[in-house]
């Protein structure tokens, strides 16, 4: 919830914590680094009925959030919570890239998610109709080569797929454009060209 968010924004400052935000139409966002640098993006959704769409694309923008109102519905309207609230989830991740064109390839055409926007110097794709499940930017890494794999970073990633068949036809997509990967039973592991390893995983919608 909004509240939710604004009792985590009263946490972080009392924590001393610098913290970035962004307003994107589609959610309001804070920003930090955990202590190994990695970036951390703490956002609540708006509600989908006030997202607004052009083309098939979703609107969305870096605007300035209202933090004075964010901080003031925290102390007024959330529930008291020492531990994240059940519910809260992974809504989405951000990966940098090299290429746009290239990033569109594999995750559009191969894996077949949605393309939902092009941003300056990012591209964001989802399934089902959300805003993004996942971002790709060229912000810091525009013209960058496959990580090294013995470099710190995140190990893997896993996309869930609701039937075997959907499974079936990613590999099909796979093996069409010669995409090296290693099949295990209902699960595929194959890395983007920028060597991030995603765990491709049939699990029905209902066990999730």
């Amino acid at each position: 919830t909004r509240a939710d968010l604004g009792r985590e924004l009263l946490r972080l400052v009392s924590a001393n914590l610098q913290i970035g935000q962004g307003d994107h139409l589609v959610s309001e966002a804070l920003y930090l680094s955990d202590p190994d640098g990695n970036g951390l993006e703490l956002y609540r959704d708006r509600p989908r009925d006030t997202w607004r769409w052009s083309k098939g694309e979703v609107e969305m923008a870096t605007d300035p959030v209202d933090i004075r109102g964010l901080a003031e519905e925290g102390a007024r309207d959330a529930e008291p919570w020492e531990v994240i609230p059940a519910g809260t989830r992974v809504g989405h991740i951000h990966l940098q890239i090299g290429d746009i064109k290239e990033a569109e390839h594999f995750y559009h055409t191969i894996l077949g998610f949605d393309v939902v926007c092009h941003y300056p110097g990012a591209l964001f794709v989802s399934a089902g109709g959300y805003h993004h499940h996942i971002g790709l930017n060229t912000w810091h890494s525009r013209g960058a080569q496959p990580t090294p794999a013995n470099s710190a970073g995140l190990q893997n990633y896993m996309v869930t797929i609701p039937t075997r068949e959907g499974l079936l036809e990613v590999k099909e997509r796979l093996v069409a454009h010669k995409v090296p990967f290693e099949e295990l039973e209902d699960l595929i592991r194959v890395n983007d060209p920028w060597n991030n390893q995603i765990l491709l995983k049939v699990q029905p919608a209902r066990a999730l």
